[in-house]
């Protein structure tokens, strides 16, 4: 979901009447899997629904297109998307990222997140050169791409999110020392903490 929008239609919509405006030319990729899983209505429809005609610095490309995703990453100025790991892929590549959604990567030093819909006009309106990655940005990107694609997450079964909100709730469903000792994810975390290797994703 959005952070800013109220979904992703109007975030799509609200984007595309701004560049009306542009001499920047909007390319929106929509995702191959309209294709193959097939929708009620894909992201190409709902446009298409909306506008007549499309600005003619705008472009929809179809799921079925032969364009590929990462060749639009190495010739775009700047990624804008809303949750997608096309973003992680592109600040991999040290391509500027805008996000107007929570993905699993935003907040983590390396793109550009949009709070506010203003913030997001204002984004937009920046110049390449001052949205593009420093250089330890680019070493957050490198890190977190290195641990979300190749060591990948694990989980913790002893772990309860919902008791950080639950008043009374608890955050470790662990009763007993023992059990604490016996859970070995949580042993993988600390030994990794403590090796601060690439197990777990450190931002420095």
């Amino acid at each position: 979901a959005s952070r800013i929008f109220d979904d992703h239609n109007d975030w799509v919509f609200e984007t595309i009447d701004t560049f009306e405006d542009r001499k920047d030319q909007l390319i929106i990729k929509t995702h191959p899997a309209e294709k193959v899983r097939g929708t009620t209505q894909g992201v190409a429809d709902i446009i298409g629904s909306q506008y007549e005609s499309l600005p003619s610095n705008v472009m929809a490309l179809e799921p079925e297109t032969e364009i590929n995703t990462y060749d639009l990453i190495e010739f775009a100025d700047v990624t804008i998307t809303l949750t997608s790991t096309v973003g992680l892929e592109s600040a991999y590549k040290r391509n500027p990222v805008i996000t107007v959604g929570d993905a699993h990567y935003t907040g983590k030093g390396f793109t550009h997140d949009a709070m506010s819909k203003a913030e997001y006009a204002d984004l937009l309106e920046e110049d390449q050169s001052e949205l593009k990655l420093s250089e330890s940005a680019y070493r957050r990107a490198l890190k977190y791409a290195y641990n979300f694609f190749i060591e990948r997450p694990f989980y913790f079964d002893s772990l309860n999110p919902q008791g950080l909100t639950d008043e009374e709730g608890a955050f470790l469903s662990i009763s007993s020392y023992d059990e604490l000792q016996d859970d070995t994810a949580l042993q993988e975390l600390c030994n990794s903490l403590r090796r601060f290797d690439n197990h777990v994703y450190h931002r420095r």
